[in-house]
Parts: C-alpha cells; structure tokens; sequence
C-alpha cells in the first residue's frame, strides 16, 4: 500500500502483481465513501418476468465482442486541437452548451423496438 500526490491531491493506492506486470490500482480514503442511507433515491420497483425477459433477449441480440479501437479519448482530441489552434495563434472558441429539454422515454416501449430491430438484422 501507499500513497502518490496527482494534480496536487494525495491518491490511496495498492501495488499488486499481476502476470508479469506490476498494476496500480486507487483506494479510497474513509472520508470519500458515502453511506447510502443519506442518499434520497428513488423507491425501488421490481421489474416484470416479461420485462427481464425482454431486456435479456434484447442484451443477447446486441451483444457483439469488444473492439478497444472502436473507442478513442474525445477529451485528449479536443485539448490536442486547442493546443494545436494556440500555438498556429488562432485564439479559441468554446463551444457554447446547450440545454435541451427531452422526453422521458418509455423503456418497454424503447426494448421493444430495439428487439425487433435486432431481429430483422438477424434474419436479413
């Protein structure tokens, strides 16, 4: 166990071996873990036979293996392309955010859709 300081924070960390690696893994310091009891969430509902149901042929029909490289940081782009603007003197423009009001969808309704959808795929 130890302790390493980043972005001016001291970490909590465990050192453990790993084939023939050496991984890093962070812990948490006492006062960062919260307690559930003080949260105010939602009351719990219990889903359907048929809802699971739904939702384990839908996970199963989209279910494909994982490709890391289908997946890149938008957050390290985004700073290269300020950095690179900076430094040819273009000064940067922010993006405005924006709030859209939205909808709260029906999640059957959405499960539905998307299990038939997966369906089609499959038998086309």
């Amino acid at each position: 166990m130890g302790k390493f300081v980043l972005r001016n924070r001291e970490h909590l960390i465990i050192l453990k071996p790993e084939n023939d690696l050496i991984v890093l893994e962070e812990m948490r310091f006492a006062n960062e873990i919260k307690k559930p009891n003080g949260l105010d969430l939602p009351a719990r509902e219990e889903a359907s036979d048929r809802e699971v149901e739904i939702a384990i042929k839908l996970i199963d029909q989209l279910t494909e293996p994982f490709k890391a490289e289908q997946f890149h940081d938008t957050y390290r782009e985004e700073l290269e392309r300020v950095i690179e603007e900076k430094a040819q003197g273009r000064p940067h423009k922010a993006e405005e955010e924006r709030i859209v009001a939205t909808e709260v969808p029906d999640l059957m309704a959405r499960l539905r859709e998307s299990l038939e959808q997966a369906r089609k795929r499959k038998s086309a």
